[in-house]
């Protein structure tokens, strides 16, 4: 059995045209605490996870701009890294120091479908808080829906390269 490099989702990343509409949604009804902010881009932590945020907002059209996931150690960063390369995975950067917000070292890459995923470790965390019984927030994200023209090809590709496992898929007609 393969060692799983990737230890968890870490956070999406959108572009929505309605930027302060749609933040002030997240905030005031999902609950999500607003951490960093600049013009046209803002970043949403969820009170019990540790990572610096959970959802990156930026004003564009819309879409799905990248989805972060965690890896253990730097180490680790270097060895999918080089798993990805050699499986001629197409690379948006190598390893490196990451600048945005919370830091890091890692890397991105692109999917079947084109989407960009951040792999990283090393970045800063924050302090989380006990969530009450039955408090009505989130606690961390723990998934991403993607669509595909190509459910098989695209789950396939994360199994293949990300030593993912299928847990369940929705098809619509």
């Amino acid at each position: 059995m393969t060692q799983r490099l990737v230890s968890h989702l870490r956070y999406a990343a959108l572009a929505i045209p309605n930027f302060e509409e749609d933040r002030d949604f997240f905030v005031k009804h999902w609950g999500l605490t607003e951490v960093h902010a600049e013009d046209g881009l803002s970043h949403l932590a969820a009170e019990g996870s540790p990572e610096p945020f959970i959802l990156r907002l930026r004003r564009d059209e819309k879409r799905i701009d990248l989805a972060g996931f965690a890896v253990a150690s730097r180490a680790d960063v270097d060895a999918l890294a080089a798993k990805l390369r050699a499986e001629h995975v197409q690379f948006v950067h190598e390893p490196q120091a990451l600048t945005g917000f919370g830091g890091g070292y890692g890397f991105r890459v692109f999917d079947v479908d084109g989407r960009v995923l951040e792999f990283s470790y090393g970045y800063e965390t924050r302090e989380a808080r006990k969530i009450r019984e039955r408090e009505p927030i989130p606690v961390k994200l723990s998934h991403m829906v993607f669509n595909s023209q190509d459910l098989a090809k695209t789950a396939q590709w994360y199994v293949d390269h990300l030593d993912f496992t299928i847990s369940d898929s929705l098809v619509t007609p």
